[in-house]
């Protein structure tokens, strides 16, 4: 079972991928209002956001599944435990 110190480090970490996911999408969104309004001239830019953008949600969701089956196996195995 992780400690309480563990648990905040994680919640952390998860906040800091979300709001880095958020800020990535936010960025691409804003650049591709200017694109079409033609105020950026760089499609080539948009889609560097637009991976970066991606990259962050892979990141989030890679790390909220590791979490998650660290979870389910020690539930798991604590369960066992008791029988």
């Amino acid at each position: 079972m992780r400690s309480g110190a563990a648990r905040v480090d994680e919640a952390h970490e998860i906040e800091f991928l979300r709001a880095d996911a958020r800020y990535r999408r936010e960025r691409r969104d804003l650049y591709r209002a200017r694109l079409y309004a033609g105020r950026a001239a760089s499609r080539t830019r948009l889609a560097e956001l637009d991976r970066l953008y991606e990259f962050a949600v892979a990141r989030l969701s890679r790390r909220e599944r590791e979490l998650e089956a660290d979870d389910s196996a020690k539930t798991h195995t604590k369960e066992r435990s008791h029988e």
